[in-house]
């Protein structure tokens, strides 16, 4: 049998036993509780910082996720972080309120317009050992996960800076960039974000905390420049052009002619 003859009788078989399935982009609901938990740590002497979330799964008819008025958001649990070596550590209920004295400034409030509830610890010992958290729910289902505390990422730069981020610094020894590096843990995922803390003064006087992602670099699109953000990568590095970083900067007041509004925090 001549090649293309077997080709042909190849792809006719797969015809044949093809068969047609009905797809949807959304799947079976089911009713679940989810669990996640961020471990700031910032270098192996100093202590680190736990924040929970819980979640509780919902549906809404048809595709728009966004149509959901049910926070689903859960307070009321009693969470502990315990290591390996039997030290328990307890995480309270917080709704990330910033206040002076009897004072709110600001509450943390996510888009379904209530306070962002987390659970957390601000300095609790750093360790290299195991890790278990529980968080047990006020219905009294009990939530788990653990985890292997990696060993740090910890940052070296292109150069520091002892007065802030500037781009007027000498180009022709430095580059037209400010460089991250860290040294990655195999079959790690690093999911990145330098952003710009910085606050805006509302007509009534209060100050509204905001931020601002910082791009990588500015690409010419179709004659349009737009801003390149980073994704996931293995590697351990982020190069900053300074272009980016004024980009960012302008995109804060853009518009507003009352800079005097804004301060970098």
């Amino acid at each position: 049998m001549k090649t293309r003859d077997l080709i042909l009788f190849l792809l006719l078989a797969i015809g044949f036993i093809s068969c047609e399935e009905n797809f949807s982009p959304k799947a079976e609901f089911e009713d679940e509780y989810i669990l996640t938990c961020i471990i700031g740590a910032y270098s192996p002497y100093e202590k680190i910082a736990p924040t929970v979330e819980i979640f509780h799964t919902y549906d809404v008819d048809g595709f728009d996720p966004g149509v959901n008025s049910i926070d689903p958001v859960l307070s009321g649990a009693e969470v502990f972080l315990e290591y390996s070596n039997e030290n328990y550590f307890y995480l309270g209920e917080d709704t990330l309120m910033y206040r002076v004295e009897d004072i709110v400034y600001w509450i943390d409030s996510n888009r379904y317009g209530n306070p962002r509830i987390v659970y957390r610890e601000r300095s609790l010992p750093y360790h290299k050992n195991q890790m278990y958290l529980t968080a047990t729910l006020s219905n009294g289902k009990v939530l788990s996960a653990n985890t292997k505390f990696p060993k740090g990422i910890f940052f070296d730069y292109s150069y520091d800076f002892p007065h802030g981020i500037t781009p007027n610094i000498e180009q022709w020894k430095w580059g037209d960039y400010w460089g991250i590096y860290w040294n990655p843990v195999d079959f790690h995922l690093y999911f990145s974000k330098l952003v710009i803390n910085y606050t805006k003064k509302l007509a009534d006087g209060t100050l509204q905390n905001l931020t601002e992602e910082i791009p990588l670099e500015m690409i010419d699109v179709d004659g349009k420049v737009e801003p390149i953000y980073p994704t996931y990568t293995r590697e351990g590095i982020l190069e900053y052009k300074f272009d980016a970083m004024d980009y960012a900067l302008r995109s804060i007041s853009d518009g507003d002619p009352d800079k005097e509004n804004y301060r970098i925090s």
